[in-house]
């Protein structure tokens, strides 16, 4: 286990609340109850250092989201570097 808050998160809503934190961002982190964005807000994720040279971290969900019918994936996301870093 490291301190990094970003590394650490468990949901991915506890890694949007770390990468807002850390890079003074605004991005969501509840959404309703019963919308497909309040479900995969709380789903587990694992979170890694990006070892691609255009990224910080990535963070992946454990399992399978049903999105639609016949319609299901992981949710993976990634913070990237810009410039002006």
């Amino acid at each position: 286990m490291t301190d990094d808050s970003i590394i650490n998160a468990a949901t991915v809503a506890d890694f949007m609340e770390a990468v807002n934190e850390r890079y003074e961002l605004s991005l969501p982190t509840t959404f309703e109850a019963g919308t497909t964005f309040a479900d995969v807000w709380q789903m587990a994720v694992e979170v890694t250092q990006d070892p691609n040279p255009d990224s910080l971290f990535q963070a992946t969900t454990a399992v399978t989201y049903d999105f639609a019918p016949s319609f299901a994936g992981k949710v993976v996301i990634n913070v990237l570097k810009t410039d002006e870093e």
